[in-house]
């Protein structure tokens, strides 16, 4: 399910990439449900994850994970042409 905002006002045709990994476990996991990316992914995602979760912060929290975000952006460029 999806939400878009603001709300259109003709018909949009959306494409959506994503990743199937069913989990057999209902919420909450329970932490031993396997994961299909490889060690080095989890630092990238965890970067971003820091960085999205200091976007409503403001001043030097803001600040620094500009930085944390340049650092995710160097690890996907590296992914991305392996």
């Amino acid at each position: 399910m999806f939400g878009i905002h603001p709300a259109v006002s003709t018909p949009v045709q959306v494409l959506l990439t994503g990743i199937l990994c069913p989990v057999t476990e209902i919420w909450p996991y329970n932490g031993s449900e396997i994961v299909p990316f490889h060690h080095e992914f989890f630092v990238a995602l965890e970067e971003y994850a820091t960085v999205y979760c200091r976007l409503k912060e403001t001043g030097a929290e803001f600040e620094e994970s500009l930085s944390l975000y340049q650092q995710y952006l160097s690890l996907a460029e590296t992914y991305e042409s392996d």
